[in-house]
């Protein structure tokens, strides 16, 4: 996936009750518990981890680790190339 892609995309995936490609901003500062501790899905306080920070996370650790490779690949590059004379 090109850079520019992994920048919208990384981290979304649709909306599973609405279809919504981009996801939504989740307020929401407690979710649903069984009991004290116990949450009810795979959130339980957004201090701790909700949906939106989850997706941004995802996005800006793809686009580190894209760079990332982006610079090893030109610096392999750049070691390939014969060194011009002076």
């Amino acid at each position: 996936m090109r850079f520019e892609t992994s920048a919208i995309h990384a981290g979304q995936q649709p909306d599973q009750l609405t279809g919504a490609v981009i996801p939504p901003l989740f307020l929401s500062t407690t979710f649903s518990q069984s009991a004290p501790g116990k949450p009810v899905g795979v959130y339980e306080y957004s201090r701790s981890d909700n949906p939106t920070r989850h997706a941004f996370e995802t996005c800006v650790a793809t686009l580190e680790y894209n760079n990332n490779n982006m610079r090893k690949h030109n610096n392999q590059t750049e070691q390939q190339q014969p060194q011009e004379q002076v």
